[in-house]
């Protein structure tokens, strides 16, 4: 059975690498919203429009994590290719937002796609979702006048009315706690972590670079997004992010799901805002203060700087306040 499977993943890559050669002359040429960082010889950050990916060049094949938004994956690609012409054999899914697996589509072509159970789950029930959630979404981004917003929401309701199912670029393989790729001389490890950005994260470590992927489980001075909806918790945010710290060494570089690449004190400071936020939603909730009041009232004037205060600042102290006992 070991023997057949291995020939069966033998000849899987061998038919993807044959579809990558086919698409690397993808006519499509997006602006380009990429930029490169190095992190080591083997391996970069490479931002863009939706949640930073990160790529390792090993000695046979490229390994990726996420793949933003579906407009951009053929120049995600070609920024890939511009420093190396290993193939693309691998990508990792940390989470089943569509930042992060909008890609998906282009990269199945050529590329395995890995997550865990509730991502694939997620990413098959898109449809549903994207048709109950997104016209409320919308009217709010009518109302606010923002075309860029509209016009997407406009096509992901769209694709969400006639795509099939099995035309979903879902993961092809998944896993419930943790696996590790072996890739020369690196083994990344792969792991799910308790809900808390939502019910599906997982993280990648790199041993040998001491590298970590982190999704979106760490917002570097950005306000994160806690998807409740899709099983997000403010409370289980620390719990994750408390697991993680515990796994990796003090001077690994973090890679988070947004924001700039950092380090264990970036992840700490994000650590911090989690912890001050269930705090205060505690103490209001035992002072008997009303969910409405305290949501009105709480102000973080620490954390104004950060990208995003003003859009879901108040969105996380809901979800704080909900959970808090």
């Amino acid at each position: 059975m070991k023997i057949f499977f291995s020939l069966l993943i033998a000849v899987l890559l061998s038919t993807l690498s044959f579809a990558q050669t086919q698409t690397q002359h993808h006519e499509q040429k997006p602006e380009d919203p990429f930029r490169l960082q190095k992190l080591g010889e083997p391996i970069y950050a490479l931002y863009g429009r939706g949640g930073n990916i990160g790529f390792y060049i090993g000695p046979d094949a490229v390994l990726v994590i996420d793949s933003q938004y579906r407009d951009l994956a053929p120049g995600i690609v070609q920024k890939i290719k511009s420093v190396t012409d290993k193939p693309i054999q691998y990508l990792v899914n940390t989470h089943h937002h569509p930042d992060h697996v909008g890609g998906n589509d282009f990269f199945k072509q050529f590329a395995l796609i890995l997550a865990h159970d509730n991502v694939r789950k997620r990413v098959l029930e898109s449809p549903k979702s994207i048709l109950e959630e997104y016209p409320e979404a919308l009217e709010e981004a009518k109302k606010a006048g923002n075309a860029d917003r509209i016009r997407w929401i406009e096509e992901q309701i769209e694709w969400a009315k006639k795509v099939k199912v099995e035309e979903i670029a879902a993961p092809f393989l998944t896993f419930d706690s943790e696996f590790r790729l072996h890739m020369g001389g690196e083994t990344i490890h792969i792991w799910h972590t308790p809900p808390a950005h939502t019910d599906g994260d997982g993280v990648a470590y790199f041993e040998k670079s001491r590298v970590l992927h982190m999704g979106d489980l760490f917002f570097h001075k950005v306000i994160p997004f806690i998807d409740v909806k899709s099983g997000g918790s403010a409370q289980g945010y620390i719990t994750a992010v408390d697991k993680v710290i515990s796994r990796i060494p003090p001077d690994a570089t973090i890679i988070p799901g947004h924001g700039e690449v950092t380090n264990l004190d970036g992840l700490k400071t994000f650590r911090k805002y989690l912890q001050d936020l269930n705090e205060a939603a505690a103490k209001a909730k035992a002072a008997g203060k009303s969910k409405e009041d305290f949501v009105k009232e709480i102000d973080f004037p620490a954390y104004k700087e950060w990208r995003g205060y003003e859009d879901r600042f108040k969105e996380n102290a809901e979800a704080a306040y909900d959970e808090a006992r």
